[in-house]
């Protein structure tokens, strides 16, 4: 476990490498009702590699929407600077694809239109950004289900729709917030393992936001967990577990360790607030 993200900023520096994703010194603030500042995001450091899963866990409230706000270029912060592939983009739009929290699924279009409306928004003629979901849809779990309406679907269908159009936007950093959140626990985990096996057959850069510690460590590489508001890092548990992690993962003595890591760092952070 590491107690700053200063230090892998730090150690990442000095080895010359250039990160996926860096966010520098992120500091953002509101206005409340009353035009009083609302401090929101304070000096917030993040590093993601190529290709790695890291999720990001923090209280509610506490700026991690926000954060995703700013890396998709849609707010820009008060002050700091979002670097990808060591390129300035803060503030900017079109570098990143982004799942919120709801499917945000269209009910008047069927499952592949629905999918290809990423690509559609990007440019891409619509006859072809179906003709490739149409390809990539059995690969999804989502093969014979082309000609569906939303309302037709599970709430795990859905989910993988959602993340579908997502990757079919050929980003290569995706931001996926809470997307498992509104489904049950048996399905979650069956999208937990799905997950992995489509990020293995599609690498990306992932960030993921979460609430559960047990979810973090189960997917990511590396899980940032965040202060109250106004937020920054309060520590990284750099995650080693070998892949593919399955619903037999959380049984290995190395996982529970590594979730005590997670939760230690949430559990202090409660307490100071409760202080």
């Amino acid at each position: 476990m590491v107690a700053v993200a200063d230090r892998l900023t730090d150690a990442h520096a000095a080895s010359g490498a250039t990160a996926k994703l860096e966010l520098r010194a992120i500091h953002h603030e509101f206005k409340d009702d009353a035009g009083q500042p609302l401090p929101v995001l304070d000096g917030l450091d993040l590093v993601a590699e190529e290709n790695q899963f890291v999720a990001v866990v923090g209280p509610t409230g506490s700026g991690k929407s926000t954060l995703f706000h700013i890396l998709a270029g849609l707010l820009a912060p008060t002050s700091g600077g979002v670097y990808v592939d060591g390129r300035d983009i803060t503030g900017s739009t079109g570098h990143v694809a982004y799942m919120m929290q709801k499917d945000l699924l269209l009910g008047w279009r069927r499952v592949i239109d629905n999918i290809a409306l990423g690509p559609e928004l990007a440019g891409e003629p619509r006859a072809a950004a179906r003709e490739r979901a149409r390809e990539m849809m059995p690969m999804f779990g989502l093969g014979g289900f082309e000609d569906f309406y939303p309302a037709g679907l599970s709430g795990g269908m859905r989910q993988r729709v959602a993340l579908m159009r997502t990757f079919l936007c050929e980003k290569s950093l995706l931001l996926l917030d809470e997307p498992f959140s509104a489904v049950d626990a048996l399905t979650r985990a069956g999208l937990h393992e799905w997950l992995q096996g489509v990020c293995a057959d599609f690498p990306r850069t992932v960030l993921f936001i979460t609430h559960d510690p047990e979810e973090a460590v189960l997917l990511s590489d590396r899980t940032y967990v965040l202060t109250r508001r106004p937020a920054h890092v309060k520590g990284v548990v750099d995650v080693d577990l070998p892949r593919p992690r399955t619903h037999e993962t959380v049984g290995d003595p190395h996982f529970a360790e590594l979730k005590r890591q997670v939760l230690d760092l949430v559990w202090e952070e409660r307490a100071e607030a409760v202080r």
